[in-house]
């Protein structure tokens, strides 16, 4: 089946909108006489440009539909890690909003039955419930708009290379997490430096689109230098080492596979084993945090209820509570 013709059925069997009419565009081209990878290229907003460049290199080659398939597998797992991530986070989620709609709730009506008016409730458990009233007559709003303007202000100076630098190198250093957002890297450049090298893509030209796909900083000056180093005659292996930011498994494996010549294979198979640690990972992160938040809960609550007691004893005692 032609291009054309695979395209056509594509734009038949899609729903009404943005991405349909993509395709309507991609089928003129085509049929106009432009290649399959001019007709991407007028869309780099809905086609990732690495791999157009896998494409452009699968139809000057004539694989066209290999590469397509090793795109397709790398799509797919990386959508498989997104949702894994998004349902393991459904339920700390979940307990954390629900937990906090309970102690607003008792915040707003239980307490105030019990003690009175939020004026005269002493001690802390009179801040907690002033902070609630604060919070729903328009506080909340102010506290909500915090994490908009950290990502606008977090988007802005990542404009800037040294400061993305930074940050990244920070977040690489943090127990935990770090070692997931390094295997993620680590995922992301292995199998899109070997889907790139299978589809017959040159090395230097790989490492270029490689660099800028691994989503840190760190690893992309890293790949930089490894890019120059292949570029001035040395070898993958060699360069990678020179790096020094992969681990001594990832050097090992680059080896076998430059030795073997089967290096796409290597570095894909390379990303399924860091997948798998990653899939791992994140499992054992989320368990991680749906205990912290249940031991938060918990000492929230003890906070609430010792704070309670201790008002309403002082106010009995004070004849606040209890009194003509």
């Amino acid at each position: 089946m032609t291009i054309l013709r695979s395209l056509e059925l594509l734009h038949k069997q899609m729903p009404p909108g943005r991405f349909r009419s993509v395709l309507e565009q991609m089928v003129k081209k085509i049929a106009s006489g432009r290649t399959l990878t001019e007709a991407l290229e007028e869309h780099p907003k809905d086609f990732d440009p690495v791999y157009v460049k896998m494409i452009h290199a699968g139809e000057t080659g004539g694989f066209l539909e290999k590469t397509l398939v090793r795109i397709a597998e790398a799509k797919e797992k990386t959508l498989q890690m997104r949702r894994k991530v998004i349902q393991a986070m459904m339920y700390p989620a979940l307990v954390c909003g629900m937990a906090i709609l309970i102690m607003l709730g008792i915040i707003r009506f239980i307490i105030p039955m019990i003690m009175g008016d939020a004026a005269q409730i002493p001690g802390p458990l009179g801040s907690i419930v002033r902070l609630e009233r604060w919070f729903s007559r328009g506080g909340g709003l102010l506290i909500l708009a915090v994490p908009f303007a950290w990502h606008y202000l977090s988007k802005k100076l990542r404009l800037f290379a040294f400061i993305r630098s930074i940050w990244d190198q920070i977040v690489l250093d943090i127990p935990v997490i770090g070692k997931f957002f390094y295997k993620l890297s680590v995922v992301r450049f292995s199998r899109v430096l070997g889907s790139l090298i299978g589809a017959g893509v040159p090395i230097i030209q790989a490492l270029e689109s490689t660099r800028d796909v691994t989503g840190n900083e760190v690893f992309a000056r890293a790949i930089d230098k490894i890019h120059d180093q292949v570029i001035e005659g040395s070898n993958l292996t060699q360069a990678v080492v020179n790096a020094r930011i992969f681990d001594p498994a990832v050097m090992n494996i680059i080896e076998v596979g430059e030795e073997t010549g089967d290096l796409d294979k290597v570095l894909l198979k390379l990303a399924d084993n860091y997948q798998e640690e990653l899939d791992y990972h994140v499992s054992y992160m989320m368990t991680i945090l749906e205990v912290a938040v249940i031991v938060g809960m918990c000492l929230f609550i003890g906070f609430l209820v010792v704070t309670l007691y201790s008002s309403l004893i002082g106010g009995i005692i004070d004849g606040t509570i209890g009194g003509d």
